[in-house]
C-alpha cells in the first residue's frame, strides 16, 4: 500500500463547495419565500427573483475564483503533512510533522476537515472527492498509529 498521498484543491471540475451549495440553496429558498409573500403570493415573479439571485451569485463566485486563483496543494508523507496555499501573488507553505498531530476530524459529506496539533493550531483540509477523504483518513490513521 502506498504511504504517500498528494492532492490539489480545487480540482479541475470544481464550481462550488458542498457546504457553500447547502447555504446557497437555503438562501434561494428564503429569497423565493420572501418574494412569494411580498408579491401577494405570485409564484412566477418569485421564481424569477430566485433565478436572478442564483445567477448573480454564480457569476460573482466564478469571477472571484478567476481573480483570486486560489490553489491548495497537500502532500502527506509518513513524517509530515505539507500544505502549500497560493492566491494571486501570495504563497504560504506549512509543514506539519505527524508527531505533532493531536487529532484530526474529517467530514465525508462536505469533503473537508482539519488536523489539530499539540500547540492548538488547526490546519484546514479540503478535498475534491470522497475517495480522497477515505485515502487520507486511512493513511493518517496508519501514520498516527505508529506513534
Amino acid at each position: 500500500m502506498e504511504s504517500k498521498f498528494s492532492w490539489e484543491f480545487p480540482g479541475k471540475d470544481f464550481y462550488v463547495m458542498r457546504i457553500e451549495m447547502v447555504f446557497i440553496v437555503f438562501l434561494a429558498l428564503l429569497v423565493f419565500v420572501f418574494s412569494y409573500f411580498g408579491l401577494e403570493k405570485q409564484w412566477f415573479p418569485a421564481l424569477i427573483f430566485t433565478v436572478v439571485f442564483l445567477g448573480i451569485y454564480l457569476v460573482l463566485s466564478y469571477l472571484v475564483q478567476i481573480i483570486r486563483k486560489a490553489r491548495i496543494k497537500y502532500h502527506l508523507t509518513p513524517q509530515h503533512l505539507e500544505i502549500h496555499k497560493t492566491t494571486m501573488n501570495k504563497t504560504k507553505k506549512e509543514k506539519v510533522p505527524l508527531s505533532a498531530v493531536k487529532h484530526h476530524k474529517l467530514t465525508k459529506t462536505f469533503l473537508g476537515g482539519y488536523v489539530a496539533t499539540h500547540t492548538g493550531k488547526r490546519h484546514q483540509l479540503f478535498f475534491n472527492t470522497k475517495a480522497e477523504v477515505n485515502k487520507f483518513e486511512t493513511l493518517i490513521k496508519k501514520h498516527l498509529k505508529k506513534k
